[in-house]
């Protein structure tokens, strides 16, 4: 089983904690830029060993970065090829780049799924903790694309933090989840991850519509 300790929303945690450089932040992708502030408030009090696994999901793996860099080289030569667009074209660096920068040293990984991002960060964050690589696991998913990933304009960001070991409930940081536990269109995501919660122990993945993978 696995147990919800932490969930925020980029409508709450919106600016990045001063701790980081402005030089750094200007590296950012998009999607990085939107999860960074959200790890703050899920890591606050974790003691980030080996024991605290990473999964990012974003919905086009920075895609435009790639375009960016490809019509640059192509258009005015290798000369003016962008250094930084081929470094934030690399896919599946978004996992990495938050790694680095609040100093996580467990398992990570990056996940891009279309409009299935949201569950199979999910998904690959549920498994991580089954199989034991990490104790407790980051999900964050940043999407530029909220229309196709059931998240709302005002939430194109959230973070868990998910636990092998019973809390003493979601930590809810800055969401107000009103009566019936409401969370506007964040609900599939938020809903996935309490249905997680609540399956008993060698019970397979909830068979729900936005938990559907394929």
């Amino acid at each position: 089983m696995v147990w919800i300790a932490a969930f925020a929303t980029s409508e709450t945690y919106a600016a990045p904690p001063a701790r980081f450089e402005a030089s750094a932040l200007r590296r950012l992708t998009a999607p990085t830029a939107l999860a960074l502030p959200l790890m703050a408030p899920i890591t606050e009090g974790v003691t980030l060993d080996e024991t605290v696994g990473l999964v990012a999901g974003l919905d086009l793996a920075d895609l435009s970065q790639t375009m960016s860099f490809l019509e640059g080289y192509q258009a005015r030569g290798p000369r003016f090829a962008s250094p930084q667009s081929f470094q934030r074209s690399v896919h599946g660096a978004m996992a990495g780049e938050l790694a680095i920068l609040y100093g996580l040293r467990g398992w990570n990984m990056t996940v891009t799924q279309g409009p299935q991002t949201g569950a199979a960060a999910l998904y690959q964050a549920w498994l991580a903790l089954r199989a034991g690589r990490c104790r407790q696991c980051l999900c964050v998913v940043a999407v530029a694309h909220p229309e196709i990933a059931c998240l709302t304009p005002d939430h194109r960001a959230v973070a868990l933090r998910l636990s092998a070991t019973p809390t003493r409930g979601p930590e809810l940081l800055g969401v107000d989840l009103g009566a019936g536990e409401a969370l506007g269109g964040l609900e599939p995501l938020w809903g996935l991850a309490r249905a997680l919660e609540s399956r008993p122990e060698g019970e397979g993945w909830p068979d729900l519509p936005f938990a559907r993978l394929g």
